[in-house]
């Protein structure tokens, strides 16, 4: 898997139109319909994960079950393990038979999440929209409706603990002058999911 520059934006709510303004003049295009995107985060009981990416150390790495859809499709999920190198990132994928599993909490007892001591940490879901700018590789994600929980044995017992209240633009791409040379309207953040979830429910 190549490496990836991704830059992010947080904007409010009230400041999408202009958002989708400048997406529509740089000849961006829908790439896929909007979706529900789930994610169930692992770390080691020291939350080491969460301190890397807190801290901003140059090579850190994130652990997650990732699917799509509703809750209850929880048995599609695909496991991520995100290596970020100063300002590029790139994904493994480990494959998991989940379709055997009866209850989501199977998952914790994963032989890799127990071989590196990980523990479920946070579960986070959010509308995500696709776009791109064909001919290129660069990619744009809009996010929205962030919400995070505590993870639970049974994931469709979880109820919201913590809501993200504004918007989170991401652009991606594998070249790094593609992202570079993309003039956004709004200042660039460092911005994550994880640190900004472990934040409001733990700390």
């Amino acid at each position: 898997m190549s490496w990836r520059n991704e830059r992010k934006y947080i904007v409010d709510f009230r400041q999408l139109n202009d958002v989708y303004s400048w997406i529509h003049q740089r000849a961006f295009v829908k790439t896929y319909p909007d979706r529900k995107v789930n994610n169930c985060y692992f770390d080691t009981i020291n939350l080491d994960c969460f301190f890397e990416n807190h801290d901003g150390q140059s090579n850190r790495r994130k652990y997650r079950l990732r699917w799509y859809g509703n809750t209850e499709n929880w048995r599609t999920s695909i496991f991520e393990e995100k290596i970020k190198n100063n300002d590029v990132n790139r994904k493994q994928y480990h494959k998991i038979d989940s379709t055997k599993f009866q209850q989501f909490r199977e998952f914790y007892d994963y032989p890799f999440f127990i071989k590196n001591n990980l523990i479920p940490t946070v579960i986070n879901n959010y509308k995500r929209e696709y776009f791109s700018i064909s001919g290129t590789e660069i990619r744009l994600t809009i996010d929205q409706k962030l919400r995070y929980y505590y993870p639970k044995n049974d994931i469709l017992e979880i109820l919201p603990s913590a809501f993200f209240p504004k918007v989170i633009i991401e652009i991606k791409s594998n070249k790094m002058n593609d992202v570079s040379n993309l003039d956004f309207m709004f200042p660039l953040t460092k911005m994550g999911k994880y640190v900004d979830g472990v934040t409001r429910l733990y700390l």
